[in-house]
């Protein structure tokens, strides 16, 4: 559904190919990034305020932007279309060791 989903905002048939490839790319480390929010949200709810901004900052920041001018530098545009896949990749176990950490802690109680 990728070409239809991104024809849809554009015409531009090179911005439908770049773009299809990227939503593909996404997609394919879409589940890990429900586990990063929930972790990142738990970490929150429970006044772990800098676990939980370091969890969430991963994805767009830490992470991203580095991965943004490495990627780019040895691999062009296609590195800048997998810099926010690889991201949310990397993102993945830093945020399941630190949620499954804190859900040990809880059940201690």
């Amino acid at each position: 559904f990728a070409p239809g989903l991104v024809g849809i905002f554009t015409e531009n048939e090179a911005v439908c190919v770049l773009g299809t490839r990227i939503l593909r790319y996404e997609c394919l480390v879409l589940p890990f990034l429900g586990y990063t929010t929930m972790a990142g949200m738990m970490l929150q709810n429970i006044g772990q305020f800098g676990r939980a901004a370091a969890v969430t900052s991963l994805r767009q920041g830490s992470l991203f932007l580095p991965l943004l001018v490495i990627l780019s530098v040895f691999m062009g545009l296609k590195g800048i279309m997998l810099a926010q896949p690889m991201a949310d990749l990397l993102a993945f176990p830093i945020a399941l060791v630190m949620g499954t950490r804190q859900l040990r802690r809880l059940k201690a109680f």
